[in-house]
């Protein structure tokens, strides 16, 4: 069934890459990510697949420095996490295992507790006592999470142009990448591959939300993956 996929998805990429530049059907930062979608499903046997086999496309700009963003994904102990970021104030956070950033009176990083095997978010003081190390996502919730949305990554670039006010993209790369193992994953986030932004706002009722994202830079791809072709 992979084979398959992966054949389609070609063939019609490169159908939609003969198009040349193909105005965008919405506005805003996803509307690259958008107008491809809706151009990819007008191939109704890619739709279904795409539907129901692991797959995810992510498209970008040719010029965006921009994360990519693997999946969404709340950790344990959340309301805790509530907690520290009301009184933080923060609208965005990124945060990775490497080097502790300071929030405030806070210094906050990721921590890969193997022992017993989950990801853990380390708030301390400037003294470096801890303050809260509950926040955690365990191995087993992040491996049905990976292997249900990084499987197969078809990652599309784009140029973009603009004609007064409308947008114009040329999808004119594909890369389509196979992933390694959890293994891997785990790795990658403890060597500081893979960050989790933290996206914070209020709701209309002025209640705190936020998103909980595992991203990675496109240069580190490889981390995870295996180029496929």
């Amino acid at each position: 069934m992979t084979e398959k996929l992966l054949r389609e998805l070609t063939k019609e990429y490169n159908n939609i890459k003969k198009l040349e530049y193909i105005k965008s059907i919405s506005r805003g930062s996803t509307s690259v990510n958008t107008t491809f979608d809706k151009l990819i499903r007008k191939n109704s046997e890619l739709s279904g697949y795409l539907d129901r086999e692991p797959i995810t496309i992510k498209v970008k700009r040719s010029y965006s420095k921009a994360f990519i963003t693997l999946f969404d994904m709340l950790p344990n102990n959340n309301d805790n996490l509530n907690i520290f970021l009301e009184e933080t104030k923060k609208k965005n956070v990124i945060i990775n295992s490497k080097k502790a950033l300071k929030i405030n009176k806070y210094y906050i990083k990721l921590k890969v507790d193997y022992k017993d095997e989950c990801i853990r978010l380390i708030i301390t003081d400037y003294f470096n006592n801890i303050i809260e190390n509950n926040i955690h996502w365990s191995f087993s919730e992040l491996k049905e999470k990976v292997f249900k949305k990084l499987s197969i990554l078809a990652f599309i670039k784009a140029w973009p142009d603009r004609v007064g006010e409308y947008e114009y993209f040329k999808y004119y790369k594909m890369n389509i990448y196979l992933f390694k193992s959890f293994n891997f994953f785990i790795a990658a986030l403890n060597n500081g591959y893979i960050d989790i932004r933290l996206k914070i706002n209020h709701n209309i009722k002025k209640e705190l939300t936020y998103r909980v994202s595992f991203i990675i830079k496109e240069e580190d791809l490889l981390a995870i993956y295996d180029l496929y072709r």
